[in-house]
């Protein structure tokens, strides 16, 4: 019988704040700042080892490593500040 590999990870689920106002005033910025802010989030996904479960429109859903400093990673792009999108 072969052993199970077992490890502790965390699920990580984004949505766009804001992305369908986005998208009523101008689809092709909105499509843009998207791909541009998924960009970020996909590359801390992969460094901390997580996987794209899937997605939808505006959301992903992730599962990461389920250490402190990897769970900060991927969810630092939340606060929105001067973009467009919070995430």
């Amino acid at each position: 019988m072969s052993e199970t590999e077992r490890r502790l990870a965390a699920i990580l689920s984004a949505d766009a704040a804001g992305f369908s106002l986005l998208m009523n005033q101008d689809e092709q910025a909105a499509h843009r700042t998207l791909k541009s802010e998924r960009e970020v989030i996909d590359a801390a996904i992969a460094r901390h080892h997580g996987r794209i479960v899937g997605t939808a429109g505006d959301s992903v859903l992730a599962e990461v490593d389920a250490d402190p400093e990897a769970q900060r990673a991927c969810g630092a792009r939340g606060g929105g500040g001067e973009r467009a999108l919070e995430i």
